[in-house]
């Protein structure tokens, strides 16, 4: 076994607060004789087998955690185990097994691909976007034979999806929606950019000769730079409970606005990343886009609200929980709660990252936050100069006083 290896009974929640600190460490199954979980410093968790075959040690790559739970990691590690009984070597069994799929359809390209990006924060909208868009039109189709003319029609298509819901909206309201016709290029553009990562990967295990989307140009995105006024936090603010969204989207709503955090972290917050006594939140890395920690004072205010949410999440593990099983809110919740809502609220349109954009704009411009300190909060990365490389530190004493700057500012707008 490796440097730092321990053995212990694992449980599900052992599993998800398990981190690593400098060097990748090693924990295995008492349950389940060969089966570790190996937990690297960035925050990746891979299940791992080790067995004896021919005299031999060898380790097998089950999958990764969360994708693969605990449960499904101990039986596939006892699959492994009744085939080394049976004289048969698991880690040759499963290159075999993907040898024969070499001759494969999209469908099965797309199950790969998603396996290879399981665990990444990127997971969840990528299968969203092979499930909606690429496998209806043409996950039956063999790898090898798509063509660009395919891809095109799977993109045209989701243009023309956009085209008919601006046509409704303006049938319904009688006013056009750029939106609707913007979200379909951009989400053209991101379906595209999927399909090609799909295709890279298959190139690489020998699965395809050609790129299918090379020559395919995405189209050009207006960025959006929607920042609510004042008067408009305001009425978002006092006309939220006004609306017929449910109390958690609402209450997930006012805590972007209050903690000026991305609706994708949010989304995926759990208690364990709470520490109510320090009044912290700790984003894991592997929970956030840019797969960076991210240590969040909070504020009065936040604290307050997380008292609110306790109430409405019940015994979930999850902040914002989703009413179908144990799983988070859904990645376009809080968007579709908001369009739904907007002649309730009696607002032009905003999306929910015009929120933390609003957020961290007041912070910048109105309190005079230091830009580092505005970047640390918004957990970007710094470039790649000089000095980035010698500062290593998230500010976490400026960050504290301006999340407070923040929490009175806030107060003051809706109060008025």
């Amino acid at each position: 076994m490796p440097a730092r290896a321990v053995k212990e009974k694992l449980s599900d929640p052992r599993v998800r607060g398990l981190r690593a600190e400098g060097k990748r460490v090693t924990i295995w199954d008492t349950q389940c004789q060969g089966l570790g979980i190996r937990v690297a410093p960035s925050g990746r968790k891979t299940w791992t087998f080790m067995y004896r075959f021919a005299g031999r040690a060898r380790r097998l790559q089950l999958g990764e955690y969360p994708a693969l739970s605990l449960k499904e990691a101990r039986l596939a590690g006892l699959d492994a185990r009744r085939q080394v009984g049976q004289g048969i070597d698991p880690g040759r069994a499963k290159q075999e097994a993907k040898l024969e799929r070499r001759e494969n359809t999209v469908e099965l390209l797309a199950k790969d691909f998603l396996d290879s990006v399981a665990g990444k924060a990127c997971h969840r909208e990528y299968k969203r976007i092979v499930d909606k868009d690429v496998l209806p039109s043409m996950g039956n189709l063999p790898t090898k034979d798509v063509r660009r003319a395919d891809i095109v029609k799977v993109l045209d298509g989701i243009r023309e999806r956009a085209r008919q819901k601006a046509k409704a909206v303006k049938k319904a309201k009688g006013k056009d929606s750029r939106t609707s016709r913007q979200t379909g290029d951009v989400q053209a553009n991101r379906t595209r950019a999927v399909i090609s990562s799909m295709f890279s990967y298959a190139i690489e295990h020998e699965l395809a000769e050609v790129n299918p989307c090379s020559g395919i140009r995405s189209k050009k995105e207006q960025s959006r730079d929607r920042v609510l006024s004042p008067a408009e936090v305001k009425q978002f603010w006092n006309h939220l409970d006004q609306t017929s969204m449910s109390a958690s989207s609402r209450l997930a709503l006012r805590f972007l606005l209050v903690t000026a955090q991305r609706q994708v972290d949010a989304r995926r917050a759990e208690w364990i990343d709470i520490n109510l006594e320090e009044k912290v939140w700790m984003l894991p890395a592997e929970k956030t886009k840019n797969r960076t920690a991210n240590r969040m004072p909070l504020n009065s205010l936040a604290m307050e609200m997380l008292t609110h949410i306790k109430v409405v999440a019940g015994a979930s593990r999850w902040l914002f929980p989703s009413p179908r099983g144990d799983k988070p809110i859904c990645d376009t919740a809080l968007c579709r709660a908001l369009e739904r809502n907007l002649d309730e609220l009696g607002m032009e349109h905003f999306t929910a990252h015009d929120l933390r954009r609003t957020a961290i704009t007041m912070i910048a411009g109105d309190l005079k936050v230091d830009r580092y300190v505005v970047k640390s909060i918004l957990n970007h990365k710094e470039g790649s100069d000089v000095t980035s490389r010698y500062v290593r530190t998230d500010y976490p004493e400026q960050k504290k006083a301006a999340m407070n700057a923040w929490d009175v500012r806030l107060r003051e707008i809706v109060a008025r």
